[in-house]
């Protein structure tokens, strides 16, 4: 280490800022890849959700152990760039400062909008009431028996149970979903 001898006392403290943080930002890098780490430990749990699209940005923790550890890394090697390219030491410290609150705010808006990519394919027999289709299977009139009807609801075509309160629907007929009855049988309605 020859060379921390050319260093003035500031830029040792740079570095030696820099060094750490950016060796344990290499192995949390590494570890995340590997899958030993999981990248959503900071975010915390609301309510019963476990889909991700539920978190809004004031749900992304700005100030989280691994942001801490980016700050460092960033903060120093900006710090020791700015000071062998002569800038004075209040200089060097401001862009340190600012170059590393940006890159932890473009890292956390970055997790944010990768997280509201994800969808929740879950079925929720409610999306279905005003949804169209057609009989699949008859139904017999005034809900004396089931039959089936294919229908398009939360962008994907389901088939569901289903029963009418008026006359018979034959096979083919198009229909729209007036109420639910329970998780998977619902009331239809020729259209």
């Amino acid at each position: 280490m020859e060379f921390l001898n050319s260093f003035s006392m500031f830029e040792r403290v740079m570095f030696w800022m820099a060094v750490p943080a950016t060796v344990i930002l290499v192995f949390q890098s590494v570890f995340t890849f590997i899958g030993m780490e999981n990248y959503n430990n900071d975010l915390p749990e609301i309510g019963n959700s476990a889909s991700p699209a539920d978190y809004s940005m004031s749900h992304f923790p700005v100030l989280t152990i691994k942001n801490v550890i980016i700050f460092f890394s960033i903060f120093g090697w900006t710090g020791l760039a700015m000071k062998k390219a002569g800038a004075g030491d209040i200089v060097t410290i401001a862009v340190a400062i600012v170059a590393a609150i940006v890159v932890i705010l473009l890292l956390t808006y970055m997790f944010y909008f990768i997280n509201k990519l994800s969808e929740d394919n879950t079925l929720d027999i409610i999306n279905a009431i005003g949804a169209t289709g057609t009989v699949y299977l008859k139904i017999p009139a005034e809900m004396k028996g089931r039959g089936k009807v294919q229908a398009i609801f939360q962008g994907a075509q389901r088939e569901i149970d289903a029963v009418t309160r008026g006359e018979e629907l034959e096979t083919g007929t198009m229909i729209r979903i007036t109420e639910i009855i329970e998780e998977t049988l619902v009331v239809v309605e020729k259209i």
